[in-house]
């Protein structure tokens, strides 16, 4: 980072070793259009809302790396120092979330809209010895089933995430595509799943049939299941289908981002009112990141459960999908237990 050298540092869902993608003598290219991605390979990180602050970044690496001990190599493994020393107030980021939660709830029970999804960030110390490479390990060991990953590049910033959501795979010509919404504490699963949640998951799930519908050479649905992702579970429907446009992967990325699942529905409506209303500028989280081929595998996920690491300070990120039946309180709750996927690989380091 000292040397403003791009790297990407990733472990898929459960697998054991990570990889290490480093991209030292050239620039990342930076895109303002998804379609730009088109016939193009590398390490894609890309915004909720593409801007010329927030391109889409494609690192070209230059190196590879796929084991512990050459991947520590590259990192100096110091603990980085505490230069801020309190977290923003609490009380302050519930008054803000109530009032814009009035806001997005005005628009649900004008039926203006169906679906909208309301996020928001929290700052947060750095702890005395927190260290970037070494809390990536502790989200390895924790989230064995999520997309793991530590990057940075001089336009993004440096960001870390533990996602659960599959946003587009490719492996031996077959593609896979998930739609994940719904949420709810991983203890109470048992007790199954409410009208609320079930019909926030069918909006995304009938987003994706009428996308494959149009795109896809053939496509095939898979079950509703229910998923465990840290402290919440979800409830996913995956689908797999062909895509004989391979080189134009860009194209099917402008439609299948930002889904409902981190939007709303209808997608372009929603879309403008987080714009105008939620208050805060989501950057790269709820974005997506991973692997991006026309001829190899693809491996892209939602930025969910993240952080970005600045120069003094954490900011961690949430959200929530809201019905006309959601209320402020259980929201809130949801957004709680989703930042504590970062938080508690941060604590105690």
């Amino acid at each position: 980072m000292k040397n403003e050298s791009s790297f990407a540092l990733f472990r898929l869902p459960d697998e054991k070793t990570p990889t290490l993608l480093i991209q030292e003598k050239t620039k990342p290219e930076l895109l303002l259009e998804y379609t730009d991605l088109n016939n193009r390979s590398g390490f894609v990180v890309a915004p909720f809302r593409l801007t010329e602050k927030t391109p889409v970044v494609l690192i070209h690496p230059e190196r590879e790396l796929t084991d512990w001990k050459s991947i520590e190599t590259c990192f100096d493994t110091g603990r980085l120092s505490p230069f801020f020393s309190s977290s923003r107030k609490n009380t302050d980021e519930r008054e803000a979330y109530r009032r814009t939660f009035a806001v997005f709830m005005n628009a649900l029970k004008s039926r203006q809209i169906d679906k909208l999804v309301l996020s928001r960030s929290v700052y947060q110390a750095f702890p005395d010895n927190f260290s970037p490479l070494r809390t990536f390990y502790k989200a390895c060991h924790r989230y064995p089933n999520a997309f793991v990953y530590l990057c940075y590049t001089p336009q993004s910033g440096c960001w870390m995430g533990s996602s659960p959501e599959l946003l587009l795979r490719r492996k031996h010509d077959v593609f896979q595509a998930v739609a994940l919404a719904g949420t709810k504490k991983a203890e109470s699963a048992i007790s199954g799943w409410d009208d609320k949640n079930r019909t926030e998951q069918r909006i995304v799930a009938d987003y994706f049939c009428n996308l494959l519908s149009n795109y896809a050479a053939e496509w095939e649905e898979g079950v509703t299941e229910t998923v465990t992702a840290g402290n919440v579970v979800h409830l996913s429907t995956a689908f797999q289908f062909h895509y004989p446009q391979s080189e134009r992967l860009g194209d099917l990325l402008a439609h299948f981002h930002p889904s409902p699942a981190v939007c709303g529905f209808p997608k372009e409506e929603a879309y403008r009112f987080i714009e105008k209303n939620e208050g805060y500028d989501r950057e790269y989280y709820s974005g997506f990141i991973g692997q991006l081929s026309s001829t190899e595998e693809v491996n892209l996920y939602v930025n969910l459960r993240c952080m970005k690491i600045g120069a003094n300070r954490l900011q961690l990120f949430a959200g929530s999908g809201l019905m006309v039946q959601s209320t402020e309180q259980s929201e809130w709750e949801e957004t709680e237990e989703k930042l504590k996927t970062m938080q508690q690989i941060i604590e105690n380091e």
